[in-house]
């Protein structure tokens, strides 16, 4: 493991998500985790791993994480990820098998449910997209049972009423097919189905509990048993899905993380519905400004340099109508700007604010640690040379030769505890003969402070703090 790896290692939060695994940052592995700290932190620890696990551990040099609202969440935005990136360590499937979606035609005078393995585009209404057809069916069945919208194929309205089917006789079918009910009250019923199928479904979760009570109440315990696993089921089945929505949107979703000191800004990127990843920017010096004011200035600073998605969902911003109407001219289209408060957008938005708030939370760490390796590593050297003063630039020197003949030199400078590498120089020795590092730091010491004192100020360098020689005499 290198620094980075073991400082991201520490700061991995328990939370569900995706980690991406990376070669040379290229994705080599995409994978996801109900708790990101431990599955993550399984990769590195000394234990056996099978054949291609160990190959891949042994690519490593950085990784990425992605936070998800769910577990379900993080399956979903896995299988985006992997289909987008497609690293080389995941199995790619090549059937490209979809989640199935529950489908309602609302043009149809009594619309009826149906499942449907891709979105097309059409007048219909998608659902989901839902892990497992038999969950969907159950689910449908237990809507029947609680709202009773048909499931014949029949074209609606007909002219002269028919005899019911047995759905109607069980109480599953409001019979439109035997003018049994009016479209109005057909109607409301998709109503009620349309609000459970949004996330709306506790009426229908109170009816099925209250059923098996009721079951339970007269002895009939296998039939109680099986509503509170349909119960179960249904609150399973309807957790929320952010990570791929069910209208084609093409959105940027922006939310802010502040510390009292600097900010972070994460963009979350959603493209064909899907969920496809995301960039975190710093904001130093931001942490204490108003999130309006502070994600008002990034939006225009952001979108300076690339065209707006169709819609931009953000956190919270100074004069929306304005920032919209700048986004509008900006692509040269449409654009809307939305600013939401509750419902699925919300829920977008604060898992971008959890990235952000878990990227600033890095950022810093990183922070700290470099300043211990620099500024701090130099505080802790003048305290130890016992210097009344901190040194900014340093310099050091070594001499080296081959068996007593071509002695070269070289310095190395450090400015603020950090390699300046640019300022790096090798001396080949012109005075010295043979093995005498003394005489030859003497020549090379000699040679790099005259370089201070010329009268060039182009080729003049400047002056050290603290010199650092490697020997002496003997």
């Amino acid at each position: 493991m290198n620094d980075r790896i073991r400082l991201k290692l520490s700061m991995l939060p328990d939370s569900p998500g995706c980690y991406l695994m990376k070669q040379e940052d290229r994705i080599i592995y995409v994978g996801k985790a109900v708790n990101l700290r431990s599955r993550v932190h399984s990769y590195f620890r000394s234990q056996v791993h099978t054949p291609k696990v160990a190959a891949l551990v042994g690519r490593i040099d950085d990784f990425d994480t992605m936070l998800c609202a769910s577990n379900l969440e993080a399956l979903m935005l896995e299988s985006n990820l992997i289909k987008l990136h497609k690293p080389y360590y995941n199995i790619l499937l090549k059937d490209d098998k979809r989640y199935p979606y529950i489908r309602i035609n609302l043009d149809e005078p009594f619309p009826r449910l149906t499942i449907a393995r891709k979105m097309e585009d059409d007048s219909a209404r998608y659902f989901g997209p839902y892990i497992g057809a038999n969950a969907i069916r159950q689910v449908m069945d237990l809507l029947r049972r609680a709202l009773p919208l048909r499931t014949c194929n029949l074209k609606l309205p007909l002219a002269r009423p028919i005899r019911p089917c047995i759905n109607y006789d069980i109480g599953q079918c409001l019979g439109p097919c035997a003018h049994k009910c009016t479209n109005e009250e057909y109607r409301e019923v998709v109503d009620r189905v349309l609000s459970f199928l949004r996330g709306r479904y506790q009426p229908v979760l109170d009816q099925l509990q209250q059923d098996m009570a009721d079951a339970a109440r007269r002895l009939q315990f296998e039939r109680a048993a099986e509503l509170r696993d349909c119960i179960r089921d249904v609150r399973g089945l309807m957790e929320q899905q952010n990570a791929q929505q069910t209208n084609l949107a093409e959105q940027d979703i922006i939310a802010l993380a502040q510390d009292g000191l600097d900010a972070m800004a994460q963009v979350l990127y959603v493209r064909g519905g899907k969920l496809l990843g995301g960039d975190a920017f710093a904001l130093p010096r931001e942490g204490n400004e108003s999130p309006e004011e502070v994600l008002s200035a990034f939006v225009v600073q952001y979108y300076a340099q690339r065209q707006p998605a169709r819609e931009v969902v953000l956190q919270a911003a100074e004069d929306a109508f304005t920032l919209e109407s700048w986004l509008r001219q900006r692509k040269e289209g449409a654009v809307t700007l939305t600013i939401p408060r509750r419902g699925d957008k919300r829920a977008l938005v604060l898992t971008a604010q959890h990235n952000a708030q878990d990227a600033l939370q890095k950022r810093n760490a990183h922070q700290r640690v470099q300043e211990e390796r620099t500024t701090g590593a130099v505080k802790e050297l003048a305290q130890a040379l016992g210097l009344g003063f901190v040194p900014r630039r340093i310099e050091g020197f070594d001499i080296s030769n081959t068996q007593g003949n071509l002695s070269v030199a070289s310095m190395v400078v450090f400015i603020d505890g950090q390699p300046a590498k640019k300022e790096y120089r090798h001396f080949r020795i012109k005075t010295v003969e043979g093995a005498n590092d003394f005489a030859s730091m003497n020549e090379v010491l000699g040679r790099r402070f005259r370089r201070t004192m010329t009268k060039n100020e182009v080729e003049r360098w400047p002056m050290p703090d603290l010199v650092l020689v490697d020997g002496g005499p003997e």
